[in-house]
């Protein structure tokens, strides 16, 4: 029987989605790009998810309703900061005239969650009560131009945090590996950069053998947040 699917991808990630189309018409006959989130929602997508611990144990139901004595996973001032921090607004702005970047709230949130469960933080068996926050520890590389055969498209992005970890891709392989390489001297440096990247160092080699199978080329503006 038919079967109805609704999909929610970041923009960097619907060329993959695309591929499937020879596969499955139907895909993607109806798209809807999601704007940036106003400061109020996007407070509330940091926030109250993770307040749900504090009414419900274990599974969200009404026979699971109670007063778990918990604190939420992020607590209101730092939900506020993060907010503040991807919309690259100061304490005088009011919460009400931010707009923040849905692709990047959502990968710092899922980074800064992950690390309740690594060590310093805590551990899988005990992780973290609450998320903990720290700006100027990040910068984000994103794809301003391309040209020929690339493996991602223009606005792509990737974090990269102060203790390496990534988020997000620019394409994986060789050239992200390289855009890791840039970002980590950016940040060292407190400095943009402005980088760019072909996916052919040696054409005469295969590409197979070479590492770089795209061919293309690619603009990528490492920024410090």
């Amino acid at each position: 029987m038919p079967v109805r699917v609704i999909l929610a991808l970041r923009d960097d990630y619907v060329y993959a989605l695309n591929r499937w189309k020879r596969h499955l018409p139907a895909l993607g006959q109806n798209n809807f790009e999601l704007r940036a989130l106003r400061g109020p929602a996007a407070f509330d997508a940091v926030f109250k998810p993770g307040e749900l611990r504090c009414k419900y144990r274990e599974t969200i139901c009404e026979q699971n309703k109670v007063d778990t004595g918990l604190p939420p996973i992020v607590n209101k001032e730092t939900a506020e900061r993060i907010i503040r921090f991807v919309a690259r607004k100061d304490e005088d702005v009011p919460l009400e005239e931010i707009e923040a970047v849905p692709p990047i709230l959502s990968l710092l949130c899922r980074e800064l969650n992950e690390r309740r469960f690594t060590e310093p933080g805590g551990t899988p068996e005990m992780p973290a009560r609450q998320i903990t926050f720290s700006e100027g520890e990040t910068d984000i590389a994103t794809i301003i131009t391309t040209s020929g055969s690339t493996p991602q498209r223009t606005g792509a992005k990737l974090l990269v945090f102060e203790d390496g970890r990534m988020l997000g891709t620019v394409g994986g392989g060789c050239v992200e590996a390289d855009v890791w390489a840039e970002a980590r001297t950016a940040l060292a440096g407190n400095e943009p950069r402005l980088c760019r990247f072909t996916l052919r160092d040696a054409p005469d080699v295969p590409p197979d053998e070479e590492g770089m199978i795209c061919g293309g080329e690619m603009e990528v503006f490492i920024e410090v947040w």
